[in-house]
C-alpha cells in the first residue's frame, strides 16, 4: 500500500515539471514570435538634417549689412582752371610762314655741316657781275645723311624743283631753267653729274654766270667735305660751263 501512494507522487511531480515546462516554452515562444518595429530610414536622415539646419540657424551669427553710399564730388568753381588768353604755340605754321630760311654769318657754320641747302644770289653792288652765294635752308629743313650721292640728289632736286624768282630780297635765277637730275657717278676725287632740261641761258652773261654759280656752290657744299673736288657737270651731253660761259 505504502509503494503504490510513492508511485502517484512521482506521477504528480512529473506531470507538475510537464507543465511547468509548457508554460516557460509558451512565454519564451510569445516573446520571440513579437513582430518588431519597422525603422524608417527616411525619418532618420530627415530628423538629422533638421537637427543640422537648426544647429547652423542657432549659431550662425546676425550681419547687419552696411550700405555704401557714393558721393559724387562737384568741382567748385575755384578748381575749374579757365585760361584768360588763347594759348599759342610757336610751333605751328601760320599762314604767312616763310617756307625758306636764309643763312647768314652766324647761323651758316652752325646749320650747314648738317643741313642740305640751295644757293642764290647775293648782289654785293649795282654791277650783276658783282655778287656772292647765299645758302637757303628749304622748309623743314633736309638734314644730311652721310650718303655722298643721295645727299647731292636731294641737293639738286631742291634747287631744280624751287620756282620762286627771289628768296626774300636775293634774286634766284636758276628758277626760270628746267634742269631735271638724270644721273651721278663718282670715280675717286672726280663726280659726274648729268642733268637734262632747258637752261634758261639768257643773253647776260653775268645772270649766266649767276646760274652756273649756284648750281656748282649747291654740289660743292657737299662733295667737299668729301674731298670730292673735281665736278663737272653734264647738260644733254654737252659740258655745262661750255653751254653756260663759253669756258
Amino acid at each position: 500500500m505504502k509503494e503504490k501512494s510513492q508511485g502517484y507522487s512521482n506521477i504528480v511531480i512529473s506531470l507538475g515539471v510537464v507543465l511547468l515546462t509548457t508554460v516557460l516554452y509558451g512565454c519564451a515562444a510569445s516573446t520571440l514570435a513579437a513582430t518588431p518595429t519597422p525603422v524608417d530610414i527616411g525619418a532618420i536622415q530627415t530628423a538629422g538634417i533638421s537637427t543640422f539646419v537648426a544647429d547652423l540657424t542657432r549659431t550662425a551669427p546676425t550681419i547687419t549689412p552696411i550700405e555704401i553710399v557714393s558721393s559724387t564730388i562737384s568741382p567748385s568753381p575755384s578748381q575749374t582752371l579757365i585760361p584768360t588768353t588763347t594759348p599759342t604755340s610757336t610751333f605751328a605754321p601760320t599762314a604767312t610762314i616763310n617756307p625758306y630760311l636764309i643763312l647768314d654769318t652766324s647761323n651758316t657754320t652752325e646749320q650747314l655741316p648738317t643741313h642740305i641747302a640751295f644757293y642764290v644770289i647775293n648782289p654785293v653792288s649795282d654791277n650783276p657781275c658783282n655778287f656772292y652765294l647765299k645758302p637757303v635752308l628749304p622748309y623743314p629743313f633736309p638734314q644730311r645723311t652721310g650718303i655722298l650721292v643721295a645727299d647731292v640728289t636731294t641737293a639738286l632736286n631742291i634747287l631744280f624743283s624751287v620756282r620762286d624768282q627771289y628768296i626774300g630780297i636775293f634774286p634766284n635765277p636758276l628758277s626760270a631753267s628746267g634742269h631735271t637730275l638724270k644721273s651721278i657717278r663718282v670715280v675717286g676725287y672726280r663726280m659726274d653729274i648729268y642733268i637734262t632740261g632747258w637752261p634758261g641761258r639768257t643773253d647776260n652773261a653775268c645772270t649766266n654766270r649767276e646760274m652756273r654759280d649756284q648750281l656748282f656752290k649747291t654740289v660743292h657744299q657737299i662733295s667737299d667735305t668729301y674731298g670730292v673736288n673735281d665736278v663737272i657737270i653734264w647738260l644733254d651731253g654737252l659740258l655745262y660751263d661750255d653751254y653756260m660761259i663759253g669756258g
